[in-house]
């Protein structure tokens, strides 16, 4: 008997769509995130603490500012292919549209990034980076690129293309991020970055089918460019929400403290980057299927099971990184004191982080961009205020381990606001719908 019910459950998972679509978004990006935190800690070696915490900063930087250089396109992408993937003309639109506006976009803040390279480094007291500031410009965009085409693939459902892109991505990450690190140093360290975004960006490209993009005519006569940047503008303002608070947060660390501590910092923040690489790449799986269900039900069931999935997703690697974390910290040289401390804090407030992006694509599936917009504007700005008080005053006296507890605080309570929204929301569907059918 329980063989007979471990088959049929074993079927049900195998002939599950969802599981086969989660089986490429977590195996591939897994592997892919796995190659590049090795990499990570080979270069944390040949640099040291110091030279990799501006290692860290110009990264850092990177990703931030081309997260919000996408305008929000890496969720609403993935929403609007999936809704129209049964419709060519209008799909053939949200493709065009998305990599258009992502072009535009990165290159105005590329310019930007450059012309204010010099002020920004000497704003941090670090004129050498001003270079490797004006360098990452080149990177933004690769980067901008890379977040809108996985986000068509995801929407088209090619998850499998995702995964072996970014395995791809990762081998050559950690394979030049070892010889050019070695011996160029900070400047070989991150033209390895560039190397593997623009392979990356590549790779995407062609992953996506090519009629989709043929037919420029028909496709500029559909016009979704306002569509597209009607709905995406609240998610454009998350992001410039989140670069702006996480972006200063990485300056106080610099200003405040010193590049040591951004080094502890950023070598402990990639295990938290390790822990949501299955929540990470499930965000866009969840979000393609609920923007496809079709009833209160069915979102319910999926929304379920996604919860489970991301807490045990991250509780399991937590709990073992936790173990561990003195073995682990001492691959990264004898520099990195403290840094065990510090990612384990960073380890338990993924927990909630990664819970709460469950509720987040259900409200972005939902349409619900401005609430969205609202609550987390609410916590970057707390997250901001708090770390700028706690290090100013502390003059940046273990800035990477408090700035750990801040962040751990402020998941905690973000956690709570958006369960506490959809809890609110959804008891009021309910008793509109009772009400109805009574």
């Amino acid at each position: 008997m329980f063989q007979t019910s471990y088959n049929q459950i074993k079927h049900k998972l195998l002939s599950s769509s969802i599981f086969k679509d989660s089986f490429w978004a977590v195996f591939g990006n897994g592997l892919g995130h796995f190659l590049l935190l090795l990499a990570g800690i080979v270069i944390a070696r040949f640099l040291g603490k110091d030279v990799y915490g501006e290692y860290g900063v110009v990264k850092t930087t990177m990703f931030h500012i081309a997260s919000f250089a996408t305008l929000g396109l890496g969720f609403t992408a993935t929403r609007f292919v999936a809704k129209y993937k049964d419709d060519a003309p209008l799909l053939k639109g949200s493709i065009f549209s998305s990599v258009i506006i992502t072009i535009i976009s990165s290159f105005v803040l590329c310019i930007i990034l450059i012309a204010f390279s010099v002020p920004l480094a000497n704003y941090l007291e670090e004129p050498a980076l001003s270079m490797p500031f004006r360098f990452l410009g080149i990177i933004i965009i690769a980067r901008a690129l890379n977040t809108t085409t996985g986000a068509i693939l995801a929407g088209t459902k090619n998850f499998k293309a995702v995964g072996i892109n970014n395995i791809v991505s990762g081998v050559s990450m950690l394979a030049t991020g070892v010889l050019f690190t070695y011996f160029w140093g900070l400047n070989g360290s991150l033209s390895a970055l560039l190397f593997s975004q623009l392979l990356l960006c590549l790779l995407n490209f062609v992953s996506i089918n090519k009629n989709t993009l043929s037919k420029i005519r028909h496709i500029i006569k559909q016009n979704q460019y306002s569509t597209l940047l009607r709905f995406t503008i609240p998610v454009a303002l998350q992001e410039l929400s989140y670069t702006i608070s996480h972006w200063g947060v990485l300056m106080f660390l610099a200003k405040f403290c010193d590049m040591g501590e951004v080094g502890i910092y950023t070598a402990a923040n990639q295990w938290n980057t390790v822990i949501q690489f299955i929540p990470a790449f499930l965000f866009n799986v969840v979000l393609s299927y609920l923007s496809g269900s079709e009833t209160l039900k069915e979102q319910k069931k999926i929304l379920k099971l996604m919860l489970l999935v991301n807490l045990l997703s991250t509780l399991i690697p937590v709990v073992l990184i936790y173990v561990f974390s003195g073995v682990i910290t001492s691959f990264y040289g004898s520099t990195f004191v403290g840094m065990k401390d510090v990612m384990n804090i960073i380890m338990f407030s993924t927990i909630f982080d990664c819970m709460s992006k469950v509720f987040h694509s259900n409200m972005i599936s939902e349409g619900k961009n401005w609430t969205l917009f609202v609550i987390r504007t609410i916590r970057d700005l707390t997250l901001l205020i708090v770390t700028y008080n706690i290090l100013s005053n502390t003059s940046g006296i273990n800035g990477a381990y408090n700035f750990a507890w801040i962040s751990f605080s402020v998941c905690v309570g973000y956690f709570i606001l958006m369960a506490s929204e959809y809890i609110l929301t959804h008891r009021d569907k309910s008793n509109v719908r009772q009400n109805s059918c009574t």
